[in-house]
């Protein structure tokens, strides 16, 4: 109990001076992220049609201040598994953020961007933070149809008032 005594107040010294300095020891290193987002917005995407675009958004806060940057990122489907790296370059100097668009595609031949997909695919996106090394994914779907809502009459059949409901996807 005297040993923690004693060691307790040098403890709390450090830590104040560690929040007045800004010292941040190497451990405490963030992770980037990686998400995909509807064209031109930060929210989240989480299907595509064949020939649809979508924007890959990585933020690594480790490479903020580092003058603009590239970075790599993978990308896959389950009709081209194998996928392909492309070079992401940092939105503006310095912010750790990057921001590419990738298309999907039925035609095998077309070039990245475009990724190969068919309908129930999945197309997952993937980027290796260096510090500390940890590889960070995203993923969408791939549908072709949308939504089907049926059977709008009421359970026992009494009706006072029949329309018909129309639903888009």
């Amino acid at each position: 109990m005297n040993k923690l005594m004693r060691v307790l107040p040098i403890a709390v010294i450090v830590a104040l001076l560690v929040s007045l300095v800004g010292i941040v020891p190497a451990s405490a290193a963030q992770l980037g992220t990686i998400k995909l987002v509807k064209t031109g917005t930060t929210t989240d995407q989480s299907w595509i049609n064949i020939g649809g675009s979508v924007d890959v958004l990585v933020s690594d806060p480790d490479l903020v201040g580092g003058g603009q940057q590239t970075i790599l990122v993978k990308l896959t489907s389950t009709s081209n598994p194998a996928g392909f790296t492309l070079n992401v370059l940092e939105a503006a100097a310095d912010n750790g953020t990057f921001t590419t668009a990738i298309t999907t595609t039925s035609v095998s031949t077309d070039p990245p961007p475009k990724i190969l997909v068919a309908s129930g695919d999945r197309v997952t996106v993937s980027y290796t933070d260096a510090n500390p090394v940890f590889t960070v994914a995203d993923y969408v779907d791939v549908e072709t149809t949308g939504p089907v809502i049926a059977n709008l009459s009421p359970e026992h059949g009494v009706v006072t008032k029949a329309t018909t409901q129309t639903f888009t996807a």
